[in-house]
């Protein structure tokens, strides 16, 4: 007699067994790590598992969608359990917003001041690395040398 733990799914059912009779979703009382936000049960997936009509946000975003407020509908979980991806409807999803010419210049500008070094006055191509606070060359230049 093979004994089940609540929620497992059985091979008999219909559409929740993977290969070799192993179940591949489960409810999720959508408490504990995953926060106290998410809905009371849904589906937990496998990696590659995920059915049609439901998408990770980046998948969402790569189609120019965004989830539009909704609630996680399943989630996928990887590496043992300690990685977890939300999955959203896509049917639920809108079109993702588009920026204001004001908003894009504004975004530039701020690019602009995290990519001027602060010493010589150059844009160094790169954002700054914020524990140093200086492009490159002029962290690896020795104060000594540039006062002279």
């Amino acid at each position: 007699m093979t004994r089940t733990r609540p929620g497992d799914a059985t091979p008999s059912s219909p559409g929740t067994a993977g290969p070799a009779g192993i179940p591949h979703t489960r409810p999720h009382p959508g408490l504990g790590p995953d926060g106290p936000g998410l809905p009371t049960e849904y589906r937990v997936y496998r990696w590659g598992w995920a059915p049609h009509g439901l998408a990770t946000r980046r998948q969402l975003r790569a189609e120019g969608l965004r989830p539009n407020g909704q609630e996680p509908r399943a989630e996928i979980r990887w590496r043992r359990g300690r990685r977890v991806a939300y999955l959203y409807a896509v049917a639920d999803a809108a079109p993702k917003r588009i920026a204001t010419p004001a908003q894009l210049v504004a975004l530039g500008e701020a690019m602009r001041v995290r990519r001027t070094c602060p010493v010589c006055g150059r844009d160094v191509g790169y954002c700054l690395p914020r524990r140093w606070g200086t492009c490159l060359d002029c962290h690896d230049t020795p104060s000594w040398r540039s006062a002279a």
